[in-house]
């Protein structure tokens, strides 16, 4: 069988598995995941959305528009937020800034824009004021009022980044299982950060000009870290800082096959091993990983994990006994879980690296 011949195969089985492998995005923090809504969201809003934007014709209106979107996903995944914050979120908050670009024109470079989203994410009120995205321009004044009414009225069970347009003037549907509070005040802290590096150096041309240093994220606030083999990650070449040499990715070879070797198509280690890590320890900790060639996956304990639990049989999962009193509790056991972070893995993981000292091990 020839390349040509398998090519219509290979395009009809990533459709179906695009198809019937599509979960919800889970909200993690909150330890569960809302497939109901997201599957509503998926079957219904989605194709909506996307012909919105077909519509409106902004990448052809204004050509920056597509690499303003590029950077700002890019920075979003360097950061380690991407599982919070999507890409159908990003994309409504860059439309933002071309369709109501006030008190300046619309970007006219990918720069510009990149520098104005950043400003955006960090500066703009997300407690007290609703982000109106006015796709096609549907929008009147009265319905801009009716939105900030009833934002205000149901303030406390809406999401913290509400993000409203024509067909969805009420829910946020694009923000609803995330970010979280925590998650969206990382995501100002380092919006600003990055923002105040650019600007450094763009009004200091004497200045080394690095502006990667803007996509490269702190990590002294995780508890943990997770390194990776650099031959077990398939877009390693696209990390921030890529490596000098790449390796041989995606191709079993084979002697008995006469064209020597086969695609390996949507076969990614690194995110089956945060599926399985999340699907393990999610009630324990946090996961966060670049999605584009990181070469590390970072871990934020819950506080609330390491508080005393009664003691019961069926809930000793990576846990251990601890005697306080008369009374028996369970603890985390953290050197364990590490353990088991190297064993889940194994070929992939090069180091588990613990950085803080507040937990007991």
């Amino acid at each position: 069988m020839t390349r040509h011949s398998l090519a219509p195969h290979c395009r009809t089985a990533r459709a179906t598995r695009r198809t019937l492998t599509w979960v919800p995005r889970q909200h993690i923090l909150q330890g569960y995941s809302r497939r109901g809504t997201g599957v509503l969201t998926f079957s219904m809003s989605l194709p909506l959305f996307l012909s919105l934007f077909r519509s409106l014709r902004l990448q052809q209106q204004h050509p920056s528009f597509g690499a303003v979107c590029r950077l700002a996903k890019r920075w979003v995944g360097a950061q380690l937020l991407s599982g919070e914050l999507g890409d159908d979120a990003v994309d409504l908050l860059v439309a933002s800034l071309f369709l109501q670009p006030a008190p300046h024109t619309s970007p006219c470079s990918p720069q510009v824009g990149f520098l104005r989203f950043l400003h955006l994410l960090s500066s703009y009120d997300w407690k007290n004021s609703p982000l109106i995205v006015n796709l096609n321009g549907d929008l009147t004044g009265a319905d801009y009022t009716e939105i900030k009414n009833d934002f205000v009225a149901a303030r406390s069970s809406l999401p913290v980044m509400f993000i409203a347009t024509p067909k969805d003037k009420k829910m946020s549907v694009w923000t609803k299982e995330g970010p979280s509070v925590q998650i969206l005040q990382r995501a100002i802290v380092v919006a600003a950060e990055s923002l105040q590096v650019l600007e450094t150096q763009l009004m200091d041309p004497m200045q080394q000009q690095d502006f990667k240093v803007a996509f490269r994220p702190p990590l002294d606030l995780y508890d943990v870290l997770i390194h990776l083999n650099p031959k077990q990650v398939p877009l390693h070449s696209q990390a921030v800082d890529p490596p000098r040499f790449t390796y041989s990715r995606g191709a079993l070879h084979n002697p008995s096959l006469s064209c020597k070797s086969l695609p390996v198509i949507d076969f990614n280690p690194v995110d089956r091993y945060l599926a399985e890590l999340r699907a393990a320890f999610g009630d324990l900790a946090l996961f966060f990983c670049d999605p584009y060639g990181g070469l590390v996956i970072t871990v934020l304990w819950k506080p609330q994990a390491f508080k005393p639990q009664p003691f019961k049989t069926a809930q000793m999962n990576a846990r251990r006994v601890e005697v306080i009193g008369d009374e028996v509790h369970t603890l985390p056991n953290v050197e364990a879980i590490l353990e088991d972070f190297r064993v889940m893995g194994a070929g992939l993981v090069t180091e588990v690296e613990p950085r803080t000292e507040k937990w007991v091990i």
